[in-house]
């Protein structure tokens, strides 16, 4: 059984206690780490505002860390969804990016994780950067995506497997709406 890292996974969703017991009493994985809300071992918000539990610095090493570095900008784009309001500095976000990358390297290694699966298509962030670490350290990734189908859902192995959505012909050409220029004052 491989060692597993459950990433998203709520109790309001899933039901995580009982997802993590299913999961290891069916011998499918061994779950040894989990990031989500209630009944998990750390809580993923914690992981968009940086207040996450502080380990001793180890870094990572630098060919995994050239690796992921490349996400950054992702990772800068969908965290500030999180901070917009806190008046924080991209050396801030930077740094943050840098921490959570520190803990989850350290976090993998010291678990042994052999595979990792997200709740959803990574779209907060820190699931970004750990999807680009996971797959710089050769470790599994599972991608489930909720359909609009009760009780199912789609899964991929990489991003790539969903598609480029850019690349998708235009079916009719939009048509430009005219606005005039008129004001009116209205009284209360």
């Amino acid at each position: 059984m491989k060692n597993t890292f459950l990433y998203g996974f709520t109790d309001q969703s899933t039901g995580m206690t009982e997802l993590d017991k299913t999961l290891t009493a069916e011998k499918i994985c061994n779950v040894v780490l989990t990031v989500g809300e209630a009944g998990t071992d750390y809580d993923i918000r914690s992981f968009f505002y940086g207040t996450f539990p502080q380990k001793p610095y180890r870094g990572c090493p630098d060919e995994i860390y050239q690796k992921v570095f490349p996400c950054l900008l992702s990772y800068l784009d969908m965290i500030d969804r999180y901070h917009r309001f806190q008046n924080k500095f991209y050396p801030d976000y930077w740094d943050n990016f840098n921490r959570v990358l520190d803990f989850f390297y350290d976090e993998f290694v010291e678990k042994k994780i052999e595979r990792v699966i997200f709740a959803n298509i990574n779209h907060e962030g820190t699931d970004v950067l750990i999807y680009h670490l996971a797959k710089a350290m050769g470790i599994d990734v599972i991608l489930l995506c909720p359909a609009i189908f009760p009780d199912r859902f789609y899964f991929a192995y990489n991003l790539q497997d969903f598609g480029w959505f850019a690349q998708n012909p235009e079916i009719s050409t939009p048509e430009p709406i005219s606005i005039p220029k008129q004001f009116e004052k209205i009284v209360l």
